[in-house]
């Protein structure tokens, strides 16, 4: 669970790492949180990877050594707080097979876990945080082969699907879009994230015919998010309630709001 930076009395100060897994790419970044839960990004970093788990451990321990250069002196960075995609979790658990892969780097690294996020949430928060609304947005996040759209409607998250991505991503979202059956009418703000091609995501989204193909009553605006958005919302999550329990053992047997009870607990 998170509970040095919010309740901690021997220090003002503690120093995380919040890490943002992708099956190509780990995003980590340096942050910086009191006591009082404020949380301040001093760094962040994106590293590749190919292949089995153990290079994307091997990314990992490259951005956190890059990462510490920003350290102050006589400080260690211990702690991490993950950022994962939806299709790692199930009922606001991490699955099994990826909960062993983040108990290896845990254990490789020497970090101990205190939390986890769901991307798009933490991006909706930071959102919100940045721009003073709840929001109502799509957020597409583009993760190798796959991609997944997240509706969100005032704040809340009222749909997220995965999908493998086809030689044609704007049919990839339109279907995914359509099987929103119960939204009338679609938010017309788009936002992508993630690694890999974003730019040619961008003009094929904003090439298609969406007032004809989708329930959007204007044409939509598509922006892409800055590189380390995601990684920065994470962070910013970690100061929050939105963070789950820490995954340290093999199951996460509480829910969230048991937790948030804990913590508000004198």
């Amino acid at each position: 669970m998170l509970e040095g930076f919010l309740h901690h009395k021997k220090e003002e100060v503690e120093y995380l790492c919040a890490m943002m897994v992708g099956p190509v790419t780990i995003d980590v970044a340096l942050w910086e949180g009191t006591k009082a839960g404020s949380v301040k990004v001093l760094k962040t970093t994106s590293k590749s990877y190919q292949g089995e788990w153990k290079a994307a451990v091997d990314a990992a321990d490259q951005g956190i050594t890059e990462i510490e250069s920003a350290l102050p002196e006589g400080h260690e960075l211990t702690s991490v707080v993950f950022g994962l995609f939806p299709d790692w979790l199930t009922e606001d658990r991490i699955k099994e097979h990826h909960l062993k892969q983040l108990k290896e780097l845990t254990t490789a690294l020497s970090l101990k876990p205190r939390g986890f996020v769901e991307i798009p949430i933490a991006i909706a928060h930071l959102l919100q945080k940045d721009e003073g609304t709840a929001q109502t947005v799509i957020l597409i996040g583009i993760e190798g082969t796959h991609f997944v759209i997240s509706l969100f409607k005032i704040g809340k998250m009222v749909h997220s699907i995965t999908q493998v991505r086809s030689e044609s991503i704007s049919q990839d979202v339109e279907s995914a879009l359509t099987s929103f059956t119960d939204v009338e009418v679609l938010p017309s703000r788009v936002l992508i994230y993630g690694s890999g091609d974003l730019e040619i995501i961008k003009t094929a989204l904003l090439n298609h015919p969406w007032q004809k193909k989708a329930n959007f009553l204007h044409f939509p605006k598509i922006e892409i998010l800055a590189s380390d958005f995601g990684v920065k919302a994470v962070a910013v999550a970690s100061g929050s309630e939105i963070v789950y329990q820490s995954p340290e053992e093999t199951t996460v047997s509480e829910s969230k709001e048991q937790e948030i009870e804990e913590r508000e607990a004198p």
